[in-house]
Order: C-alpha cells, then sequence, then structure tokens
C-alpha cells in the first residue's frame, strides 16, 4: 500500500458503509460486575460528548502514566514513588473502563461507525505497548531480555486476537481475557509495591518477597530463594499469552477449514513478518557487540511496538474494507533489510563499521513516522468516506435516539410488570380452581373489590411468555 497514496479504495469505502460489528465479551468480571456498572455510569455522559473524545481522554491516563514513568526509569529500573505506582494502577483502571463506555456511549447516541473501531483500536495498538513497558519499570526489570519478552508477549497476543477477527468475522473474548482481567491483573502489579511499602518489592527473591508471606509455609519454602520475584510475573504473563495465542490459532484453523475461500497456509503466512521483527530483535539484542539495550532501551522496543502496532491496525483496516489483509508493507521490508545489514556487520566480524545507536535512531524514525502517517490517513479517509467526524457527532440526533430508548426501556418495564401481575393473576385464579366451596367463599371475602382489567384474564403462560420476550428484549438491549 503506497505510502502517498490512498488506503482505501472505492470498494473498501463501499464496505465501510455496509460494516456490521460482531463480537461479544464473555469476561465473567465484565459480566456480572463491569458492564452492570457501566450501563448505571454511561446515563451520566452528556449526549455531546463523542465516543472517540471518550477514547481519547482514556487514553491520556496511560499517557501520562508511560511519561512520568520513564522520566524516573529510563532504563527500566529505579526507585519509584508509591505515589506514581498507585496512579499508575489508577490510570490503567481508568483506561479500561472508558475504553468500554466509549461503544456504549456511541450505542447509546445513534453514532456507532467502523471510525470508531478503528481509532480505539488503533489507541490500544499503542496503549498496550505503552503499558507494557511502564509495568516493566513497576516491575524492575531492567534494559534485559525479560522487558523485550514482555512486549514482545503482549503485542504478539494482540496481533493474534485482531488476525482472528479478520479471518472469522467476529471478536469473541473469552471467559477471562486480557481486556479486562488481564488489566486489573496489571494495575495489581503496580500495587503490590505500594502495598508492601517498598518500591523494590518485585526485586527480592521469591522466598523473602512480601507476597511470600501470603503463602502456606511449606509452599512458601519450596520458591527458589535466587529467583527475584519479577521472574514470576515475566513467565507467568508469557505462559498467558501462549495460551491466549494457542486459543486464536484453533479457531482460524477451525473457520479456515470449513471456509469457501480458506486457505490456512495463507492464514498463517500472515505471521510471518512479526514473527521475524521478533526474532531479529531478540538476536540483536543477545548478539549486540555494544550492549545497545542498555545504551538505548526505550527506543529500541519502541521501534518494534510501532512497527507491530502498525501490523495490527492493517490487520483491523483490512477487516473493516473487506480487502486482502498484505503484511509486506515498505515499512517491514526497509526495517528487516536495515536489521539484515546489521547483523551481517555483526556475523562477518565488521562491527566497528557499525553506529549501533545511529541504527536504533533510524528504525525508530522510520516506524514513528510510517504508523503515524498510517494513522492520520486512515482515520482521515474512514471519515470521509462515511461522511462524519472524528470528534464531534450530532447532538440533536443523539438527544433523539436516547429519549426514544428511555421511552422504549419504560415500556419494556411496564410490560414486564404487568406480564407479572398477569401471571400472579392467572396463578390464583388457578389455585381458587383447585379450592372447595368454602375455600372460595373465604378468598372471595378476602380479595380485593375490583382487580386490574388488564391483568386479570391472562393466563399463567401467557403471562410467562410474555416475560420471555420482554427479558429477551431487555437482554439484547
Amino acid at each position: 500500500m503506497p505510502y502517498f497514496n490512498r488506503y482505501i479504495d472505492a470498494r473498501g469505502a463501499e464496505a465501510l458503509r455496509h460494516y456490521k460489528y460482531a463480537g461479544r465479551d464473555l469476561s465473567l468480571l465484565y459480566v456480572h460486575v463491569l458492564s452492570p456498572f457501566y450501563n448505571v455510569a454511561i446515563e451520566y455522559f452528556p449526549p455531546w460528548l463523542a465516543p472517540n473524545l471518550i477514547t481519547l481522554i482514556g487514553f491520556c491516563f496511560p499517557l501520562v502514566s508511560y511519561v512520568l514513568t520513564s522520566m524516573h526509569c529510563p532504563d527500566f529500573t529505579g526507585e519509584l514513588p508509591l505515589a506514581l505506582l498507585a496512579y499508575n494502577a489508577a490510570a490503567l483502571i481508568v483506561y479500561m473502563m472508558l475504553d468500554s463506555l466509549d461503544g456504549k456511549q456511541a450505542r447509546r447516541t445513534g453514532s456507532s461507525s467502523p471510525l470508531g473501531l478503528l481509532f480505539d483500536h488503533g489507541c490500544d495498538a499503542v496503549n498496550t505497548c505503552m503499558s507494557c513497558l511502564t509495568v516493566c519499570s513497576a516491575l524492575q526489570l531492567g534494559p534485559s531480555w525479560k522487558s523485550a519478552l514482555m512486549l514482545a508477549s503482549t503485542s504478539m497476543t494482540f496481533f493474534a486476537a485482531t488476525w482472528e477477527e479478520y479471518y472469522t468475522g467476529e471478536l469473541i473474548l473469552p471467559e477471562i481475557n486480557g481486556p479486562n482481567e488481564g488489566v486489573v491483573l496489571t494495575a495489581l502489579f503496580h500495587l503490590y509495591p505500594v502495598l508492601s511499602g517498598r518500591w523494590d518489592a518485585w526485586l527480592h527473591p521469591l522466598q523473602t518477597a512480601p507476597v511470600a508471606a501470603l503463602l502456606p509455609a511449606r509452599l512458601a519454602a519450596l520458591l527458589p530463594a535466587s529467583v527475584p520475584a519479577h521472574a514470576l510475573i515475566v513467565a507467568l504473563t508469557v505462559a498467558a499469552s501462549a495460551a491466549t495465542i494457542a486459543v486464536n490459532v484453533r479457531n482460524v484453523w477451525r473457520h479456515q477449514r470449513v471456509a469457501a475461500d480458506g486457505s490456512l497456509a495463507v492464514a498463517f503466512t500472515r505471521w510471518v513478518p512479526i514473527l521475524l521483527l521478533n526474532a531479529a530483535a531478540f538476536a540483536w539484542i543477545l548478539l549486540s557487540p555494544s550492549r545497545i539495550l542498555a545504551h538505548a532501551p526505550r527506543m529500541l522496543l519502541w521501534a518494534f511496538a510501532f512497527v507491530s502496532a502498525k501490523l495490527v491496525t492493517q490487520v483491523m483496516l483490512a477487516h473493516l474494507t473487506e480487502t486482502e489483509y498484505h503484511p509486506y508493507g515498505k515499512t517491514v521490508g526497509m526495517t528487516l533489510v536495515m536489521l539484515a545489514h546489521g547483523g551481517y556487520l555483526i556475523y562477518a566480524g565488521l562491527s566497528e563499521f557499525l553506529i549501533e545507536e545511529l541504527l536504533v535512531w533510524e528504525l525508530f524514525l522510520v516506524s514513528f513516522l510510517s504508523y503515524a502517517h498510517l494513522v492520520v490517513h486512515a482515520v482521515w479517509e474512514v471519515s470521509a468516506a462515511l461522511g462524519i467526524r472524528v470528534f464531534l457527532i450530532d447532538t440533536a440526533v443523539a438527544r433523539e435516539k436516547i429519549k426514544a430508548d428511555r421511552s422504549r426501556a419504560a415500556a419494556v418495564a411496564a410490560a414486564e410488570a404487568e406480564a407479572d401481575a398477569g401471571a400472579g393473576a392467572g396463578a390464583g385464579a388457578a389455585v381458587v380452581a383447585r379450592a372447595t366451596p368454602k375455600d372460595r367463599v373465604t378468598a372471595g371475602a378476602s380479595a380485593p373489590a375490583s382487580a386490574p382489567a388488564s391483568t386479570a384474564g391472562v393466563p399463567v403462560k401467557e403471562g410467562r411468555a410474555l416475560r420471555r420476550v420482554v427479558r429477551s428484549s431487555k437482554k439484547h438491549d
């Protein structure tokens, strides 16, 4: 896809106008706790507040968190104020909440569109990497392969989810998933030093770490004495990412096997660029003559993070426009060529001709400018194709939609109350029918003088059927 050409052609623009989102969030935390809370909280949002503006406001919280944390820990190690760690945890929770409320606001105001999905996904792609690097500082991982492994696992997990959505046409989040339970756990990683009162709590060996006090004595004795506590978090993160990716692969495998135009080989070749990028990154980190990760840790990791984010955003754009996903673009090709050139100099023993810090700067600028170009132009093109604005919505339409929804909700509540009353009246009639004449006289003496005309003759079965319809309507709403 040429840099200075359009990302969306006429066929893609037409597909955008007919796009319908398909997906479900089965998270136990979301279904039983967060979603009911969101349904109440969204009523306090003004009708003029655009969903994309909510997304952007939410994105600012982890952005501030990242900036402040990087100022204290430029190389992912060093003392962090406990107040900042507490803010980092709160920023993640706020972002999680606003990231869900933007969709509810879009449906509430009738402003749902592929533009919102693309904008939300682009912010998520950056925030996934940004929040990962922030938690690397909280865990005190330092400029090591552990930080690179955390970034690689999280970025590849996000790519796998988007890749699955592209091929299956829907996004189904399982009962335990990253956007809900994963975010809460990450917030707890920030809060652990705060609760223990020691900013370096994750650096202590597992046996002496405060978390070991929560375990039975016999189990705590089995923990390795020389392994820092943060190693456990890295291992759990990688394991969770691997399990999640395995589910994504399984779902695509099943879909492509029965799809009329499905090709397993083509689907899995889409993984080649991101796998090559991560392999090249680790090879460079481990074989660097100047230990480049120690000299420019954030810039090096961001160079690969932006390329990964671009790959993810391209998959989503292809999904929205129903076009073929082509991951072998100029950015990926240029990055791999530059890495191959540096790798050859190291392999040939000519590392004195390689200025690694200059190569890091080149990779960072190429990846950042390329991703920024994609986001700005793709959002602009989608906005133009749909005839809508990014951060503004039609307030009059939003108010009418909210008013209509409230009227419908009131009608549903009234129908449900009527159904309940009808079911009760029907049950009472059945009891009277089975009673003896003497019981009927007693019941008639204690019954009210008149019954509601709208419910007196509703049988039990009809009342139950009406309740089922009403509840189904509420569930769909």
